[in-house]
């Protein structure tokens, strides 16, 4: 049975309090695809099988690290996804683990 999949998008907002790590409610087994800038957000965008129940949800952390900061050890336990500029800024955009 073919699997019917749809490509989603969310932004990620710096975090409010200061912090490096952005959590998102995806659904399960999203596959993240790339993180772009849209409309001046930072913007990542995810596949993921329809199949999958709207309800069926978990946490994914994601962090957004400008050239030039210091990297919170916690944060070396990460999957890279992509570098964006953002006007004269460039971040680059990680999935955190929690391994």
């Amino acid at each position: 049975m073919t699997e019917n999949k749809i490509i989603h998008k969310e932004i990620l907002e710096f975090p409010e309090d200061g912090g490096m790590i952005v959590e998102l409610k995806l659904p399960v087994y999203a596959h993240i695809l790339t993180a772009q800038v849209q409309n001046g957000k930072i913007t990542l965008w995810y596949m993921w099988n329809l199949e999958v129940k709207d309800e069926e949800k978990e946490t994914r952390k994601f962090s957004i690290i400008g050239t030039g900061w210091e990297i919170d050890k916690k944060l070396l336990v990460s999957t890279y996804i992509n570098t964006v500029q953002l006007g004269p800024f460039v971040f680059h955009v990680f999935e955190v683990s929690d391994d």
